[in-house]
């Protein structure tokens, strides 16, 4: 495809067609684009779909200033799907916030060139800042966006975006613990895939999905179990202050505790791993165990990871690699 899509761009330039050429780097910026998301590490990729990306901007910004004569179109639909495609390449790059205001940028354009509301370019738009909130944990905002992309796709009868809509409000209410919630907005997402034609991937996509929340559930009433043990064995602990059974009370608490770690983190409870990792943390002090402590540091690290505070995640991390660092423990340090 990149020889032709290239041969393409060529051409456009060659002939100085203002059109095709945003129409050749767009095509080449989505190309490198899949090239990068199947590989995950090429450089080269993301760094040339980046540079067609912005190219195509320009000149969809361009068209939209100056169509060329005899042209109907304003170009402006480009010029949003433009910010539509730098915005998912930034944020498939881990750079949410980055994509947060282009594709915001976006949704700017569209209300100052009066965008009808009901649109598949906002569509596109609300569907990618779903997904960006998502990532950011900005729940509220994850839903709005991705309820006005559901909306839009409903009253432009365009059903497969209808369906990836539910699907991506079922993914926010499975990372937010709804699980019914998660299951309902699934099962809409399956009964709109399932009357389409040749989606037969996305059907057993949803299925896929659907197992894995009703796993979630089993491990949720897993943890409800696993925090009364927690509460039972903390009192006994208590209980035995000062005598020979303390330790072996503090050692049930631990395992209690890094059960209830490994746990919270199979159903993206990250607030709950965070407790569970700090009171590891103050149980290993207790115990005086060095290593359970460095453990301890690298659970609480990870969950500042994950709920996105990168600063304390890597206090925390630090701490760990120092702490394996003192008992020469290599593989925590790896």
């Amino acid at each position: 495809a990149l020889i032709y899509q290239k041969k393409h761009l060529q051409l456009a330039e060659e002939a100085n067609d203002t059109v095709e050429k945003q129409r050749a780097c767009t095509q080449l910026g989505r190309t490198y684009h899949e090239i990068f998301l199947k590989s995950e590490d090429d450089c080269d990729a993301i760094q040339s779909a980046k540079k067609y990306f912005k190219k195509a901007m320009v000149l969809a910004q361009d068209l939209k200033e100056k169509p060329p004569r005899g042209e109907s179109s304003s170009f402006l639909e480009e010029y949003i799907n433009a910010h539509n495609n730098i915005g998912m390449l930034d944020l498939d790059l881990d750079n949410p916030e980055t994509a947060c205001d282009i594709l915001k940028r976006g949704l700017q354009i569209c209300d100052e060139e009066e965008v009808k509301e009901y649109d598949a370019v906002r569509s596109r738009l609300h569907h990618n800042l779903g997904n960006v909130f998502l990532v950011l944990r900005s729940w509220d905002e994850a839903k709005e966006h991705i309820e006005m992309d559901i909306r839009i796709c409903n009253q432009i009868n365009h059903t497969q975006g209808e369906a990836k809509g539910y699907i991506n409000l079922a993914e926010l209410h499975n990372k937010t613990q709804k699980y019914k919630d998660a299951l309902s907005c699934y099962r809409k997402a399956s009964t709109l895939a399932k009357s389409m034609q040749d989606e037969s991937a996305l059907v057993e996509q949803i299925e896929q999905n659907i197992k894995i929340v009703k796993t979630a559930i089993e491990v949720m009433e897993e943890m409800r179990e696993e925090e009364l043990r927690l509460k039972k064995f903390s009192a006994e602990m208590a209980d035995a202050k000062g005598t020979l059974e303390r330790r072996k009370s503090m050692l049930e608490v631990h395992a209690c505790l890094e059960r209830l770690i490994e746990k919270s983190s199979m159903v993206f409870a990250w607030p709950k791993h965070l407790e569970f990792s700090k009171r590891k943390k103050k149980i290993s002090e207790e115990l005086c165990d060095n290593e359970k402590l460095s453990d301890a540091y690298l659970v609480v690290g990870e969950s500042y990871q994950k709920l996105r505070k990168f600063n304390k995640s890597l206090k925390w991390l630090i701490r760990s690699y120092e702490g394996y660092k003192e008992i020469s423990n290599l593989e925590g340090q790896a």
